[in-house]
């Protein structure tokens, strides 16, 4: 019989939090899953860890590279095609989670056969798992309740400002859901490709979205998203991530478009920006006729920036949230 969730660890050089990771995974309340265990050419004893695991019931494989891939979505994909399960957990090595992540999450995405993720919230800790790593990114409570989102409002409202699910191993979603993508351009990134990632599987459907700490996030300053901050690339990543999003939005949102446009046009123009214009070329060559950039369309881009349009600040409050379609009470 298969699984009803699919566990994908991916790992490189986390030797020192891999045992953590994987006995929060092995303590679920939630019970039926099975996990895949990845690694990419890891330089310390990360296999060693790993072999311990290789018997263990619930652990249906185990893949070490012999060379490295460059892309931590590279692995997602390989893990992704090995799963079995109706649902997917990418539960990122340097991580942890409570004991009740899956129970919570599963919940939520069978509460509505058009939710196709459900996302948590994170605490946020150091590399010795110690709380207060940095300040929350929610400024509200968490209260325990799911909240199911139209996905395409979500999209708009939350992703179009910053990558609201912040943190892979917080996310539950369906394996259809990626099999239906026709395209992966996430593929091709190593920064933030996850923030492209959950926009596609959300627009269009429902996301979930669990008021309660699940997952542990771990700041260490040696992960992909510490070294995103400082490099050209992942500036070039995100223009193209939201170009795609204001592309997959629906036509009541040309203003949105519009503005953004503006952005990028301005983005591409400036010459201190050359940089990130080469990389988005390397990355993206057909971004500027794709998303209809052109530079006589610029002045009519700024009149609407600045004299139409005035831009949203991040929505980390509840009332910055769209309005849900449904609340789930908490179990008492």
């Amino acid at each position: 019989m298969e699984p009803k969730v699919s566990v994908i660890i991916p790992n490189y050089n986390y030797s020192r939090f891999l045992e953590d990771r994987i006995e929060s995974v092995l303590g679920q309340t939630f019970q039926d899953f099975e996990v895949i265990l990845l690694d990419d050419c890891s330089t310390d004893d990360s296999v060693s860890v790993l072999d311990r695991y290789r018997s263990h019931p619930k652990v249906a494989a185990v893949v070490v590279n012999e060379e490295n891939s460059g892309s931590p979505f590279q692995q997602w994909e390989k893990g992704l095609a090995m799963a079995r399960g109706k649902y997917i957990w990418i539960a990122e090595a340097d991580d942890f989670a409570t004991d009740r992540f899956l129970e919570r999450t599963v919940e939520a995405i069978e509460s509505d056969e058009d939710v196709t993720l459900v996302k948590t919230m994170s605490e946020l800790i150091d590399e010795n798992g110690v709380k207060g790593a940095r300040e929350y990114f929610e400024e509200y409570e968490p209260d325990g309740r799911i909240r199911i989102y139209d996905g395409n409002e979500f999209l708009r409202e939350n992703m179009l400002r910053w990558n609201y699910c912040y943190n892979a191993s917080m996310m539950l979603f369906r394996r259809d859901a990626w099999e239906a993508l026709t395209e992966k351009p996430y593929l091709k990134m190593r920064y933030v490709g996850d923030w492209l990632f959950w926009g596609m599987l959300m627009a269009g459907h429902k996301i979930g979205d669990v008021s309660e700490r699940l997952s542990s996030f771990r700041f260490h300053g040696h992960s992909v998203t510490d070294e995103a901050y400082t490099c050209s690339q992942s500036d070039a990543e995100v223009q193209i991530v939201l170009a795609r999003f204001l592309d997959m939005l629906p036509a009541d949102n040309s203003g949105k478009k519009f503005f953004m446009r503006y952005q990028f046009d301005k983005l591409l123009r400036r010459d201190k920006f050359s940089c990130i214009r080469t990389e988005i070329q390397r990355i993206d060559p057909d971004f500027g006729r794709r998303f209809k950039l052109s530079a006589l369309k610029y002045p009519f881009y700024w009149i609407y920036k600045h004299l139409i349009w005035s831009v949203p600040g991040k929505a980390s409050k509840r009332e910055g949230m769209p309005r849900p379609l449904s609340i789930i009470e908490p179990h008492t």
